[in-house]
């Protein structure tokens, strides 16, 4: 697992394969709500850029499933 700064804070962030995506990078809901401000717009530019390389977010307990558990979850509501 990484990390990703964002405001001089860390968030986690790791890659996974997903059959009909390929490698993607999945973070945490915590890094979701810190980009985007209470009128669900971006807080920065850089805000932006750091969402557009997050494929998915994911509750925070769940970051540290194994790639497999965290597929279906994504895979589940995707499709």
């Amino acid at each position: 697992m990484h990390t990703i700064v964002f405001e001089k804070s860390e968030y986690p962030i790791r890659e996974i394969d997903l059959p009909e995506f390929g490698n993607v990078i999945i973070s945490t809901l915590i890094l979701s709500r810190k980009l985007l401000g209470e009128n669900s717009r971006y807080v920065s530019e850089n805000a932006q850029l750091v969402d557009e390389k997050i494929f998915y977010y994911v509750e925070p307990d769940q970051i540290e499933l194994t790639d497999k558990k965290i597929a279906k979850i994504i895979l589940s509501e995707l499709i």
